[in-house]
């Protein structure tokens, strides 16, 4: 009995606790360095990027900025759609985008150089 009312009066008082005190969430937009407002996949890689699919381009978020890619603004580098439906990574650290039009890229991150894979294969 006195483990039911033990347990009770934890259970009750963790009501008086609060949960994960100073979080805060934030809103960001195009004004901040997006692509376009529309996500439509996130993927955190191995170094702990977060990385952004969108409706114009994919955009690398380091916490405190956004870099984009695949945006089609690139003079070395043209994609024919930039709408980005999923972001993946292998083994090695490469990072995979996928377009709307089924296009594959990847991005070597050593050198940051972005390669159509289509191309590669021709």
């Amino acid at each position: 009995m006195k483990k039911i009312v033990l347990s009770f009066l934890l259970f009750s008082l963790s009501w008086l606790l609060p949960g994960q005190s100073g979080s805060r969430m934030v809103h960001y937009s195009i004004e901040d360095g997006l692509p376009h407002n529309r996500i439509s996949s996130i993927y955190q890689d191995s170094r702990g990027f977060i990385w952004l699919a969108t409706l114009n381009g994919a955009v690398l978020f380091d916490g405190y900025e956004f870099t984009p890619y695949l945006n089609g603004s690139s003079e070395d580098y043209r994609v024919r759609n930039s709408r980005i439906v999923q972001i993946t990574e292998d083994q090695s650290g490469r990072l995979w985008f996928v377009t709307y039009a089924d296009e594959v890229h990847r991005l070597d991150p050593e050198t940051d150089r972005l390669f159509n894979v289509g191309e590669l294969i021709r």
